[in-house]
């Protein structure tokens, strides 16, 4: 009985402790696990404690490097990416059209050498369901494995109907006989590759965007974009995941503050004052 009661004092000790930290500490990501299992870092914003608003998503894939026990392996995840940041005291915040917006972040981890689409749609499913999340407004990216899950999970039949607004697949590699699946579902793309990657080659995110893109039944809508870096290998996640426009401009989050799911959509502009297109990055990685 005695043990039962300190193991009963020692949970409750944590709850409070992850409460108090998330109000003194709104950067700060905490380690869950969700009822399937799936063991990840939630980010909250700011005001989440005491607004009624709802809030944009995003859900990072890791890449191979990243896999781990989802215990003691956690701090992979922050390796690189949206966690990255948020470590670094980011508080995932952008302006878009005057306006300031914070994005919830979800970052989970899996000890397989490939995403389960069953589990990452299970998981997104969790966290619509029992977080302030603006549906018209998750998205999904993720990096080399992490890119070619974010591919496989928008065109993926668990994904019916859509859940997502956009998808932005880093490096990743692509099904081009899928293409129009994405169109069809309306989800925005951007996709992310150097042009001298060894590991995944640039044709595979290449061909896929042609594939959307010349979709005809239906047209797509937004036509995906694709941001190549030349010179660059395949380490690009500090080109790809910047929070400013060192690389592109706007920049990943900000455009997905744009997007909104195909039956929400909102018409934005966006006055770019930078280059679509690198001509020439080096010594980056």
């Amino acid at each position: 009985m005695r043990h039962q009661t300190l193991t009963i004092i020692f949970l409750l000790q944590l709850f409070l402790i992850r409460i108090i930290s998330a109000y003194l500490f709104p950067e700060t990501q905490i380690s869950q696990v969700s009822p399937q299992g799936v063991s990840y870092w939630e980010y909250l914003p700011p005001d989440y404690q005491s607004s009624y608003d709802t809030y944009p998503l995003i859900i990072f894939l890791h890449g191979m490097d990243e896999r781990g026990n989802g215990t003691t392996d956690m701090t992979k995840v922050m390796r690189h990416g949206p966690p990255k940041h948020i470590k670094n005291g980011h508080d995932m915040g952008f302006f878009v059209n005057g306006k300031k917006e914070h994005f919830l972040v979800m970052s989970p981890q899996t000890a397989s050498r490939s995403w389960s689409m069953t589990l990452v749609d299970d998981f997104v499913k969790y966290i619509i369901d029992n977080y302030k999340v603006d549906k018209n407004r998750v998205h999904v990216t993720g990096l080399s494995k992490g890119g070619g899950s974010t591919w496989a999970v928008a065109v993926s039949d668990a994904n019916e109907p859509n859940k997502y607004a956009s998808a932005a697949p880093v490096c990743g590699w692509a099904r081009p006989s899928k293409g129009c699946v994405i169109a069809d579902r309306g989800i925005a793309v951007w996709a992310f590759h150097g042009d001298t990657d060894g590991t995944i080659s640039i044709s595979s995110d290449q061909n896929m965007i042609n594939a959307i893109n010349n979709c005809t039944t239906p047209v797509a809508s937004p036509k995906a974009k694709f941001r190549i870096y030349s010179g660059v290998n395949h380490y690009i996640w500090n080109l790809a995941y910047s929070v400013d426009h060192s690389y592109q401009n706007p920049n990943m989050y900000e455009w997905m503050l744009m997007q909104h799911k195909k039956e929400d959509k909102i018409e934005t502009e966006w006055i770019n004052n930078g280059s679509d297109n690198l001509t020439s990055i080096s010594n980056l990685n």
